[in-house]
């Protein structure tokens, strides 16, 4: 995939979309955290995100999080949905969501 500009509070950041782990939804902005390194604030609502980015390698879980599929450990349905990434992180998948993450994540991985 090829870099990206991302505008932050301070000017706008080139970065390589592989390298993101997910997006968290902060009011009318977005915290990007990535591999290596720490969480960045973005001037861009997540719904703004998500149309910068490849869909097949970026899902919405959640109206809070926005994920990079190449991160995906372990991912659950029953009882309470959740995703694992990579680094230990844990994130919910929202009820209403649940189908079509489901189908984002099988279609990603060829199943």
């Amino acid at each position: 995939m090829k870099k990206i500009l991302i505008p932050g509070l301070n000017g706008k950041k080139v970065i390589n979309p592989d390298e993101i782990i997910y997006f968290e939804a902060d009011g009318k902005y977005s915290k990007m955290f990535m591999a290596g390194s720490r969480g960045y604030l973005l001037t861009k609502c997540l719904k703004e995100l998500n149309t910068l980015f490849d869909i097949d390698s970026f899902c919405r879980i959640h109206r809070k999080y926005l994920i990079n599929l190449h991160y995906i450990e372990e991912y659950s349905m029953n009882g309470k949905s959740l995703v694992i990434l990579k680094k230990g992180i844990i994130l919910p998948i929202a009820y209403r969501r649940k189908k079509e993450v489901n189908e984002c994540i099988m279609n990603f991985f060829n199943c």
